[in-house]
């Protein structure tokens, strides 16, 4: 997995890519998450118009990711899911806790409505 960050205002997107399946793979992201958590971000979308695949080690990573900024009072969505990871995310159930949109545009406009909590 690669990803390329974005900063829009507040919001922070991190455009994804590749195969998310190893938790070595996962530290970079985690790393610069937190990152932009100390520098008082707390809006951020993982736009995965470009993942082909996830495991169990993606949804660990989503999972985690959603944990750390909740706890911090903010928020991620995802955008652009394929249909690979659409199963995924529901045969794990992450489909009814995880926000998600069709595009970046439309993930960036319910962060600007919402605030975080």
């Amino acid at each position: 997995m690669t990803f390329q960050e974005l900063v829009d205002g507040d919001i922070v997107i991190f455009a994804l890519s590749g195969k998310i399946m190893a938790f070595e793979e996962c530290v970079p992201l985690r790393e610069k998450l937190k990152d932009y958590i100390g520098r008082d971000k707390r809006r951020f979308i993982f736009d995965m118009a470009d993942v082909s695949w996830m495991n169990s080690e993606g949804v660990g990573l989503l999972a985690s990711a959603v944990s750390t900024v909740g706890k911090v009072g903010g928020k991620i969505v995802l955008a652009n899911i394929g249909d690979k990871v659409q199963r995924v995310l529901a045969i794990t159930k992450c489909d009814k806790i995880l926000k998600h949109f069709d595009s970046r545009e439309a993930a960036i406009e319910a962060l600007v409505v919402e605030t975080p909590d």
